[in-house]
């Protein structure tokens, strides 16, 4: 199989993908167009911007470039790509940022949110906690025995949550761990 080329388009925004194997029947090598990617297109995510040609459209990505065409047209599209791309990705990139954290905290923000009544929940359980801990102590009566069935509620109820979080993703992972085990 020969090797894939960038081919400029006259629109100039775009690149054909074509690779140029020899035809027998013609004598000599044919342009086969695989697909096309925009020149202003992340190089380190070229899967995503290349469009297939209509001829290879049933095919998967995979299946029409290997492995070292792609390194190729990362490679290309880094030296001959829109310089003007990395700095209007970054743009987007932090514009996007912006509005996700924009939208956190207004939901954080709202009445109804279970993460927004958690976060002053459990500080208040705690306090609450402490407070029937000394009131145990003072009449006498050890608090171990009195608290801990409603202590160990509220735990399971967090692990629960950290199981949750866990399959969410949005925990970090302790070294040395493997990937089901986390810590927040």
């Amino acid at each position: 199989m020969s090797r894939i080329s960038c081919k400029p388009r006259a629109d100039g925004h775009t690149v054909a993908l074509v690779r140029n194997p020899h035809s027998k029947a013609r004598g000599r090598s044919v342009t086969d167009t695989r697909g096309s990617i925009r020149l202003d297109a992340d190089p380190d995510d070229v899967k995503a911007y290349i469009r297939i040609s209509d001829r290879y459209c049933h095919l998967g990505i995979d299946d029409v470039f290997t492995v070292e065409d792609l390194v190729y047209i990362r490679g290309w599209l880094i030296e001959n790509g829109d310089p003007k791309a990395k700095e209007l990705r970054k743009t987007r990139d932090a514009r996007v940022e912006r509005d996700l954290l924009e939208r956190l905290q207004t939901s954080m923000e709202a009445k109804d949110n279970p993460l927004a009544q958690v976060v002053g929940l459990l500080p208040a359980a705690g306090e609450m906690l402490h407070k029937l801990s000394e009131e145990c102590r003072s009449s006498g009566q050890e608090p171990l025995k009195h608290l801990r069935n409603l202590y160990m509620e509220v735990y399971e109820a967090y692990t629960a949550f950290e199981q949750l979080a866990k399959q969410a993703g949005v925990m970090k992972k302790k070294r040395g761990q493997s990937s089901d085990e986390a810590s927040p």
